[in-house]
């Protein structure tokens, strides 16, 4: 071997070197209990007063990510399971047609499956759409989100993935507890 097929081991040995150390950084960097982005301020919150249930609608993931670990099956049955615990009643597409606001949690989970490691990039998002009406033009009602939160993070499993959706339908669940308990308490 000669003296410049050397350099060009060591270029790709480094190489690989920082990419491993970087993915390592990021899987201890990347996922946390707590949201990387949360639209769940005092206004924010104050959108979940009264509402006394929500439809699901799952967002459908690539065919490549889905199986018997994560589906859209499971995503609904968890998320409405998570919530029938909590007593939040879990609206069919009929009964939110007929609901003042039609609310929906919309439940999102983007995966990306990693090339050269068994690891899933992913983001998670979980965000309550309602109607609302514009202020310079009251006829115009249209849905929005009004409260929503997500993270972003490595897992090497897609387990990881769906321990964190399940996290951030928690936080629903407390930010909806949280604004129906103040409601409850100033009527």
């Amino acid at each position: 071997m000669g003296r410049r097929e050397g350099w060009i081991i060591l270029i790709f040995v480094v190489l690989a070197f920082f990419q491993l150390t970087y993915m390592a950084l990021a899987l201890m960097e990347l996922h946390s209990s707590r949201p990387a982005f949360a639209q769940d301020d005092e206004i924010n919150r104050q959108t979940l007063n009264g509402i006394r249930g929500v439809h699901v609608v799952i967002e459908c993931l690539k065919p490549e990510i889905r199986g018997d670990e994560l589906s859209e099956d499971w995503l609904r049955a968890e998320t409405e399971l998570r919530l029938r615990r909590a007593g939040i009643k879990v609206l069919s597409a009929r009964e939110n047609q007929m609901t003042p606001g039609r609310p929906s949690m919309y439940v999102s989970v983007s995966i990306v499956k990693y090339r050269y490691l068994p690891a899933y990039v992913y983001t998670c998002t979980v965000e309550l759409l309602q109607d609302v009406y514009l202020v310079r033009a009251f006829k115009i009602r249209t849905g929005a989100v009004t409260w929503s939160v997500n993270t972003t993070g490595i897992a090497p499993k897609l387990e990881g993935i769906r321990n964190s959706t399940g996290e951030l339908v928690d936080y629903f669940i407390a930010a909806y507890s949280s604004a129906n308990r103040k409601r409850e308490g100033h009527g």
